[in-house]
């Protein structure tokens, strides 16, 4: 029973080491976004990507 409330400051300490090398991260995404279409031009598929685009490029960045 001693032994838990040990452990838990030692875990918190062990998992705060995961987190640092995500601040040195860059930005996602850095580079602009391809959108690969399988299938002919005019098809569902396209009109869709090509409906969703302009919203996703318009989105602010976090």
């Amino acid at each position: 029973m001693t032994r838990k409330p040990r452990m838990i400051p030692v875990l918190a300490a062990a998992l705060s080491f995961f987190s640092v090398p995500a601040l040195s991260q860059a930005n996602f995404p850095e580079p602009p976004i391809r959108f690969i279409v399988s299938f002919p031009p005019g098809g569902s598929s396209d009109l869709v990507v090509r409906a969703i685009a302009p919203r996703m490029a318009a989105r602010p960045q976090r």
